[in-house]
């Protein structure tokens, strides 16, 4: 799923990821069916293959209040750990769900 603004950048490495099948744009007038074949060839379940729990998974800038924003280089594994934790702390239930309000980019 991407916006309009990043359609040509997937759309250029769509080629060496064979496992993309279809791109949904947000925005575009054609998003309802777009998604409704996004979710008809979606997993149900969640598979993370051939990635390590030390692997790079995003960069983390900071707010710079000590000096200059820094990336933090932040793993699948810290990001696994958060989750977990947090779902410890907040006594999470499998049937449970969260909302989220801030962008996904952000944390």
């Amino acid at each position: 799923m991407t916006s309009a603004d990043f359609l040509p950048l997937v759309t250029n490495v769509k080629p060496e990821v064979e496992t993309l099948e279809i791109i949904a744009v947000f925005g575009a007038s054609s998003q309802a069916v777009e998604l409704e074949q996004a979710m008809e060839v979606a997993p149900k379940e969640f598979e993370l293959r051939d990635v390590a729990r030390d692997s790079l998974v995003n960069l983390q800038y900071t707010s710079g209040t000590t000096g200059f924003p820094k990336g933090c280089m932040l793993s699948h594994g810290y990001w696994l750990e958060l989750g977990a934790r947090t779902s410890e702390l907040m006594a999470c239930k499998p049937d449970d769900v969260d909302l989220t309000v801030q962008p996904f980019y952000y944390m």
